[in-house]
């Protein structure tokens, strides 16, 4: 009986003890909120709860400046519509008138001799009109010289021409009807051409073949010329 007592008394001293030490720890040690409890200071609310300045929606609120949707947003203009962009034209070279003036050097390969290097120019008046994407049909009519006779002709072509207003070549067929020494002459002429700025440069070989009624037969022609367009210049220089 003693020692049941005994066991009770320390049981109740413990509890005791504990039930003293908690009442200190509070009256000492009052509780305390959280730090993010805490409201914010001088009774404002925390800077995540702030409206926008001004009553502003937040700034992926706002509409695209001047009331615009955005680019991404735009449908693709359809077909046919002012702002529809036609790739097929677009590379569809423009009209263009031509004037040359294209100074070289010409070498005759007659029968029976050396051949003999002259000079030679031609001046001629021409039209490109583009018929499709990178494509066009150029024309030219107009003067050509020459020393070796001397020669004096008449030269009418046409023929196609690749690439852009910018940068093209293309192969130019003229038949060339004049005279060398005093006597008829007649014959083709094919040119390989390539045009620069558009057209305002141009580079030519070529190939003629000229029969004249004083030699009674014909010979062969290698020509070799640059020439200059003027009006192309202009057409540059007016921005067009």
């Amino acid at each position: 009986m003693m020692r049941i007592f005994t066991q009770l008394l320390a049981v109740g001293t413990v509890l005791l003890s504990t039930f003293h030490a908690s009442l200190a720890q509070a009256q000492y040690y009052p509780p305390q909120p959280y730090p993010y409890q805490q409201p914010y200071p001088y009774g404002q609310p925390a800077p995540y709860q702030q409206p926008y300045p001004y009553q502003q929606p937040y700034p992926y609120q706002q509409p695209y400046p001047y009331q615009q949707p955005n680019p991404y947003q735009q449908p693709y203009p359809a077909y046919g519509a002012p702002n529809y962009l036609d790739t097929g034209n677009s590379r569809k070279p423009k009209h263009q008138l031509t004037l040359r003036v294209s100074p070289g050097a010409s070498f005759h390969f007659i029968p029976g001799s050396s051949a003999k290097p002259a000079f030679a120019l031609d001046a001629g008046l021409g039209f490109r009109a583009g018929v499709a994407s990178y494509t066009s049909v150029w024309t030219e009519a107009g003067y050509s010289y020459d020393t070796q006779g001397p020669g004096h002709f008449v030269a009418v072509g046409v023929g196609p021409l690749f690439g852009t207003n910018q940068t093209s070549v293309g192969i130019l067929e003229k038949l060339v009807i004049g005279d060398v020494a005093g006597g008829f002459a007649v014959g083709p002429r094919t040119s390989l051409v390539l045009m620069l700025y558009n057209g305002s440069l141009a580079a030519e070989v070529g190939h003629q073949w000229i029969y004249s009624n004083v030699a009674g037969s014909g010979h062969n022609e290698l020509r070799l010329q640059v020439s200059v367009d003027p009006i192309s210049f202009l057409m540059r220089f007016m921005g067009r």
